[in-house]
């Protein structure tokens, strides 16, 4: 499996930062996916519990959707329909997930980004903030400067 891209772990903070309460990194290998990095705002044992947890990419997921169609993903939570008992889902009681497949410079997935909203915490982002993260899935986002953009453009919406 490849080596952890160095900056990437960095988006997790980005996302923090700006627009989510839960964020993890999930490099592809071989359609395979192992996680990097993950952060959970003001929730330590949770961070530390999404950091080892196994990368859900089930049918119907944002993270499914992106890594197969690329582009930014959005799952809004639907509390009529019940969660897989013990899921991510569950476990972090997410809202909304946003997944965004980070491309190598051939298009195809190095790694899938994720971001979400738990209950109480971060509201569903814009269509333009999800406009903004999908174009920036384009880009090399393990460079400072791209993130700086990234930051920049999330600041002005």
């Amino acid at each position: 499996p490849p080596a952890a891209t160095p900056g990437l772990e960095m988006l997790c903070a980005v996302a923090l930062e700006t627009v989510a309460d839960v964020s993890n990194v999930d490099l592809v290998h071989e359609g395979v996916l192992r996680r990097v990095a993950a952060e959970v705002a003001n929730d330590p044992g949770l961070a530390v519990w999404l950091r080892a947890a196994v990368p859900p990419a089930k049918p119907g997921t944002a993270t499914w959707s992106a890594l197969r169609e690329g582009g930014a993903r959005l799952v809004v939570h639907d509390p009529t329909v019940p969660r897989s008992p013990g899921g991510t889902g569950e476990r972090l009681d997410l809202m909304w997930w946003v997944a965004v497949a980070l491309e190598k410079s051939d298009g195809t997935p190095a790694a899938i980004w994720g971001l979400g909203g738990r209950a109480g915490g971060r509201p569903v982002p814009p269509e333009e903030v999800i406009r903004i993260f999908a174009d920036a899935a384009h880009h090399d986002l393990a460079q400072p400067a791209e993130r700086a953009v990234l930051r920049g453009r999330l600041a002005m919406t």
